[in-house]
């Protein structure tokens, strides 16, 4: 009996901000509101393709499924395992993002704070890609850039 109350208890009670796979969902929700506010020309959600950053990184599937959702009215993300998946040769032989959206590279986000940064790596063109770092800091239960993200110097 003992051990059905606590099912039912945990069962009801609800994720918290401070659980990291809510966190990092909620900070990459952002970034990709950032995006798909610079391409408010059209009405339809942007398509956003990810993929983590770095060697043998992952994000998590709870941390995929918060995204999807929390971003829906303004995007369709979609997580990709190659990125064949994301990327066309258009007519003048340039390899492109599918459907006109955006191919990002997602940094790990950290698991402690009131800020973050997040550096994420934007598609650019052929095998180029632009870096950029987003400062975040949290506001009530959710995460807002701190300021305008910019960009990273590559080497």
């Amino acid at each position: 009996m003992l051990a059905a109350i606590v099912l039912i208890v945990a069962s009801c009670s609800s994720s918290s901000p401070d659980e990291p796979h809510v966190r990092a969902g909620a900070v990459y929700g952002s970034i990709v509101r950032w995006f798909a506010q610079r391409s408010a020309t059209d009405p339809d959600p942007l398509p956003v393709f990810i993929e983590p950053r770095g060697e043998g990184a992952s994000i998590q599937l709870d941390v995929q499924a918060d995204l999807v959702e929390s971003t829906k009215d303004v995007a369709t993300v979609r997580f990709i395992d190659s990125r064949d998946e994301a990327l066309i040769t258009n007519d003048d032989g340039e390899v492109v993002v599918a459907d006109d959206g955006v191919l990002l590279r997602l940094d790990p986000v950290a698991e402690e704070g009131d800020t973050v940064s997040v550096d994420v790596d934007v598609h650019d063109h052929d095998d180029a890609f632009l870096t950029m770092e987003f400062d975040l800091r949290r506001a009530g239960e959710g995460w807002i850039l701190a300021q305008p993200p910019v960009d990273v110097p590559t080497t």
